[in-house]
């Protein structure tokens, strides 16, 4: 009779235990990183427990990293110019507005 009821409790209780709320969280999480592009194999190598502020600093990882994808040229501001030159980023103009476009060296194949 317990294991019974212990099997329909989840639907005749109107409030939720701690563990349901975090296997929600995790799975919204999971979905969240298949949908911005992490395979199903990252996504099993990540810990989805992690801090909200971790977990959204990944997130944001992911998607600017899809949207400069191929991107062979960068506007970034004045301050950031000498990060990225020593990234090996090349200087190619400085904008009216105090930007800088700067772009990938290009990598001759031997």
């Amino acid at each position: 009779m317990r294991q019974s009821y212990a099997k329909a409790q989840r639907f005749l209780v109107t409030t939720t235990n701690e563990r349901d709320k975090e296997d929600i969280r995790k799975a919204f999480r999971r979905e969240i990183l298949l949908t911005v592009g992490f395979t199903e194999q990252e996504v099993k190598g990540i810990d989805l427990g992690i801090p909200d502020e971790e977990f959204q600093e990944l997130v944001r990882e992911r998607l600017l990293k899809k949207l400069t994808g191929n991107a062979r040229q960068k506007i970034i501001n004045m301050s950031e110019l000498e990060y990225y030159i020593t990234q090996g980023w090349e200087f190619v103009t400085i904008l009216p507005n105090n930007k800088v476009v700067v772009k990938l060296p290009v990598v001759e194949s031997e």
